[in-house]
């Protein structure tokens, strides 16, 4: 046996690798600034996708979000060009890749929404965001969210997503400001269905 080799038995089997990408990766979109920030998503996500013969289905989707952000930019555009004067955080972007590990079975969920509780939600939602909240109204009004991306502490920015069981469902997202702004400069929590903006591709 060469010098550093390995023994073939001594290697981790693929259902570890797979279970550890899967781990890792929902740990990444929680606390994705902890990881280096969005970029490191990329690699996460096509490790992954190559561990589960996906990468084709991963670069399309890649592409795919490029195409409809129409922008050199891609999902941090879109984001920028929603909220002028807000800075776009790492949160926001990771709950688009939180959706795509949704629609492929792999977010794995804090928290899922009942059916009739989420419909109830989308069907709200948007008013009940025309006023300003912050994360502890959504709670309030909504519950636990079904996955929290941004960590627990109040003093950084996050995403709280809510969904049912059914994957072809789309994620209800919600973007609250920072508590301790309220009494300065209140924003609104931002509220949106993606029900047509991201489908999966296969």
């Amino acid at each position: 046996m060469a010098h550093g080799s390995r023994s073939p038995d001594s290697l981790a089997a693929s259902e570890e690798i797979h279970g550890f990408l899967v781990a890792q990766v929902n740990l990444m979109l929680r606390r994705v600034g902890m990881y280096g920030g969005v970029p490191a998503l990329w690699p996460a996500f096509e490790h992954l996708s190559f561990v589960e013969r996906g990468t084709a289905t991963w670069r399309a989707q890649w592409k795919e979000w490029l195409d409809r952000a129409r922008r050199s930019t891609g999902v941090h555009g879109v984001f920028r060009d929603m909220s002028p004067g807000r800075r776009v955080q790492d949160h926001d972007e990771a709950s688009v890749y939180a959706e795509f590990a949704r629609r492929r079975g792999r977010l794995v969920p804090d928290h899922v929404m009942a059916a009739d509780a989420y419909v109830s939600l989308r069907e709200g939602v948007r008013a009940w965001a025309g006023e300003d909240r912050t994360w502890p109204d959504v709670v309030e009004e909504f519950g636990e969210p079904s996955v929290l991306l941004g960590g627990a502490s109040p003093c950084f920015g996050k995403a709280l997503g809510y969904f049912e069981a059914d994957p072809a469902e789309p994620v209800v997202w919600f973007f609250p400001p920072l508590e301790r702004r309220r009494r300065g400069r209140a924003g609104r929590a931002e509220a949106r269905a993606a029900a047509a903006a991201r489908r999966p591709l296969g």
